[in-house]
């Protein structure tokens, strides 16, 4: 998995992002791929680094929907 997210972040020309994979609430993964800020200095992305939210939580109730109708 860490081998294709670079890739990602090479090829799309992305700055960074952050995975966690969560299993019975437990976090058994979490990585940072590329930066945080690239200006005034490259800072990079770990597993500890905080993210915000922002809009990706359309993403989770878009998934919501998408599990309610396969039931």
């Amino acid at each position: 998995m860490t081998d294709y997210l670079n890739e990602i972040i090479n090829n799309q020309q992305g700055v960074g992002l952050s995975v966690a994979i969560v299993k019975d609430s437990d976090i058994i993964y979490s990585k940072g791929f590329g930066y945080s800020q690239i200006q005034p200095v490259n800072r990079p992305i770990d597993g500890n680094t905080l993210m915000s939210i922002q809009s990706i939580s359309k993403n989770f109730m878009a998934l919501k929907d998408k599990m309610y109708q396969a039931k």
